[in-house]
């Protein structure tokens, strides 16, 4: 249980990675497509007025060469004005024709007619309050500079927009929603493999060292991570069976002097005997206890090698000194109970070969 709730936050806190970064994206090109659409339309609805102007500024060429100027522009107004917008026609600085004062205030307000005579080139302003659009066109007929100015309203293009920004900001949680649904069982789906080693991994004790994690897809990370755990089970394995093959030589090696100074010990008590006897059989304890005092240091530094915390270094060994002291222990242990092992050792002498 302890495992699933682990991996659970994990898939949690996984799961929320993913949707910040996945979001910050989302939310990044979200901006950046409502910038460059917003830029966009407002471009194209400029470019709209141009084309407006542009078609006015035919029309009016039309009309004065059959008529007079006055005539040719309110005639182009009322032809050619098509909502709400408002327009006028000037001649130079002087104006001829409009529809309406708020374009010829706008006009003298953002002083486009100064901008615009230098290179003929259209202008352009906003007026805030108004909420409209104000392009300047200039163009020359007959070596004469005539300017149509059009004030247009900035309800259609600022609807466009609203209706773009709607979009986006209900389809954004919309679309980080369902990156997390799809997200969080990606996940799932991907640490399923690890949920099912942790699974393995909890039944696997010291008494069955020689179970292996199984998995289904070898060749990948999980499957390379479970061959690694794998390879660990088998050296611990390994270490536990050469602890154990360890403890059993030690327990053997130390059973023949303790069964050696328990011998002695019983038979030595078992009678009265004279001090000579006493004092040998007190001397194979000695040997005996010495002996298991020399196991257990070589135990002790065994383990530290093991550990690493010390080098063992080879020494020469005298075999005639352990095959006496062997042999003291095999005919000690083979001794008859009822006879002391000193008496039968008063006459007894060992032979090694040198």
């Amino acid at each position: 249980m302890f495992s699933r709730l682990r991996f659970s936050s994990f898939r949690a806190r996984l799961t929320l990675w993913y949707l910040l970064v996945f979001g910050t994206l989302l939310i990044a090109f979200s901006a950046y497509i409502y910038t460059f659409i917003s830029s966009d339309m407002r471009k194209r609805f400029d470019g709209s007025i141009v084309r407006t102007t542009l078609e006015m500024s035919n029309f009016f060429k039309e009309f004065v060469e059959r008529d007079n100027v006055e005539k040719g522009a309110q005639e182009t107004i009322k032809e050619l004005r098509e909502g709400l917008e408002t327009t006028a026609i000037y001649r130079g600085d002087q104006l001829i024709a409009a529809s309406g004062s708020d374009v010829t205030d706008a006009v003298a307000a953002n002083k486009l007619l100064q901008t615009s005579a230098s290179d003929l080139k259209p202008a352009f302003a906003t007026d805030l309050k108004a909420n409209k659009r104000l392009v300047v066109f200039p163009f020359e007929m007959d070596g004469v500079r005539y300017t149509i100015a059009m004030f247009e309203p900035l309800t259609k293009l600022e609807g466009q927009i609203r209706h773009l920004r709607n979009i986006i900001l209900f389809g954004l949680p919309a679309a980080l929603i369902l990156a997390t649904i799809g997200g969080f069982l990606l996940i799932r789906k991907s640490l399923d493999p690890m949920v099912m080693i942790s699974e393995q991994a909890e039944h696997i004790s010291v008494k069955n060292l020689n179970e292996r994690l199984k998995i289904s897809t070898p060749d990948d990370e999980l499957g390379r991570l479970a061959g690694v755990f794998n390879a660990l089970l088998s050296r611990l394995d390994s270490s536990f069976g050469v602890m154990r093959e360890f403890m059993a030589d030690a327990s053997h090696e130390l059973r023949t002097p303790l069964t050696i100074i328990l011998g002695e010990a019983e038979v030595s008590l078992s009678h009265d005997h004279t001090a000579n006897d006493y004092r040998q059989s007190l001397g194979i304890i000695r040997d005996q206890s010495k002996r298991m005092a020399r196991i257990v240091s070589d135990m002790l530094a065994l383990a530290r090698a093991d550990a690493g915390e010390q080098h063992l270094r080879m020494e020469e060994l005298y075999l005639n000194d352990l095959v006496v002291e062997t042999c003291q222990a095999a005919h000690a242990l083979t001794e008859p109970k009822n006879k002391h092992p000193a008496q039968l050792r008063s006459g007894r002498r060992y032979f090694v070969a040198g």
